[in-house]
């Protein structure tokens, strides 16, 4: 791989789920609106909307479906114990 492709897949990596919760954030009192919910509810689906801190299980939904695809992309081959 070159190092380019790397260093995209990294910001890749990072920059999605940092992005998602930077919107999130700026939109929170937004989130129960009809157009706004149509628009990006799949963002923050089955999300309870009533404390910012439920925020940040959209965040590590993303980062633990991230780590998921990257362990069976790279240790595919790796044989069980």
């Amino acid at each position: 791989m070159s190092v380019f492709t790397v260093f995209g897949m990294a910001f890749y990596v990072v920059a999605t789920p940092v992005s998602a919760f930077i919107f999130l954030k700026t939109n929170f009192s937004r989130l129960k609106e009809e157009n706004f919910n149509g628009r990006f509810g799949s963002l923050y689906m089955n999300l309870k909307t009533t404390h910012f801190s439920k925020v940040f299980q959209v965040i590590m939904f993303f980062f633990r479906r991230l780590v998921f695809a990257f362990s069976i992309v790279y240790y595919g081959d790796v044989p069980l114990l």
